[in-house]
């Protein structure tokens, strides 16, 4: 019964180690706030997570993310750092080229500098309320 057991977490292991999700690898020069697993996004769907980072010699920090599902990435998309909540949380936003040539996902790819995409959407918010605000406060006034 030992022996059966043993066997069947070799397998399991030996299964969970070889394991043909795509990898991406990226090259950053600033990935504050961004951890071990936080996500890998592409139109602001989660598509995998990073698996691991390392600083690197030339002080740019190295990252490793694994794909959850096979993903057509094209040689000029970019990746970035972004915000993923209000509450500080980062990710990697990939935007995807328009190449019709694939992306070596052997090849290390060049991060670009942090987009805050939903704190852009956030301010476009709050200067449409102000807008509002500001345009009702005029109306009463002519009134």
């Amino acid at each position: 019964m030992k022996t059966y057991k043993l066997l069947t977490y070799l397998v399991f292991f030996a299964l969970n180690s070889c394991t043909n999700a795509p990898k991406l690898k990226i090259e950053f020069e600033n990935v504050a706030g961004l951890e071990v697993a936080s996500p890998v996004l592409i139109g602001g769907k989660k598509v995998g997570n990073v698996t691991d980072m390392k600083v690197q010699p030339n002080s740019k920090i190295y990252v490793e993310a694994e794909l959850d599902e096979p993903v057509q990435l094209y040689e000029n998309a970019g990746f970035f750092i972004c915000s993923t909540d209000l509450f500080g949380g980062k990710g990697i936003a990939i935007e995807n080229g328009v190449s019709s040539v694939p992306l070596d996902l052997e090849k290390l790819q060049y991060g670009q500098k942090e987009r805050s995409f939903q704190m852009d959407s956030l301010v476009k918010l709050l200067e449409y309320i102000d807008d509002k605000i500001s345009n009702t406060k005029l109306n009463d006034s002519q009134e």
